[in-house]
């Protein structure tokens, strides 16, 4: 393979990236994000729990699109506990599950689409919301309103 191929992949890959990017992310639509960090109780350690909510919104401050992230971060010095006792994996997965599953009581599966990964001592849970079937707080005043007042900052 020649220099100048080399180089024209790299090119287009680069380009498919962006342009995938753009698609997933939008091309500068409007958007309304809210967050929430806390503390959470896990009996002989605490969590942290970040969750990051963004919406699209349409040129009438209707929300078209949503999607959650809530990242579940395990302190080190709990995680190498789990690894010393031999069963980081099983541990990591159960609380994985016990985590998407209390997420999901609150949402249906008809209209969301939920997911979970591991990444060493953190668990990241993935949410996409279809609002054409899913909550009531369907315009920007709507979502502002319900998420700060269960201790979120939305911008």
């Amino acid at each position: 393979m020649k220099g100048g191929d080399k180089m024209k992949k790299k090119i287009m890959l680069v380009f498919l990236l962006a342009i995938t990017s753009l698609l997933l992310v939008g091309c500068g639509g409007k958007k309304l994000v809210c967050t929430k960090e806390e503390k959470q109780n896990a009996g002989q350690f605490y969590i942290d729990m970040n969750t990051e909510v963004v919406m699209g919104l349409k040129d009438d401050d209707s929300i078209e699109s949503m999607k959650m992230i809530i990242d579940v971060i395990i302190p080190d010095d709990a995680y190498e506990q789990l690894k010393n006792e031999g069963n980081v994996s099983e541990s990591m997965e159960y609380m994985a599950k016990m985590f998407l599953q209390g997420f999901t009581s609150s949402l249906s599966e008809e209209y969301a689409k939920t997911d979970y990964k591991i990444n060493k001592n953190k668990i990241t849970i993935n949410s996409v919301v279809d609002m054409d079937k899913a909550v009531e707080q369907k315009t920007k005043e709507d979502a502002i309103s319900h998420f700060e007042a269960n201790g979120y900052t939305c911008k």
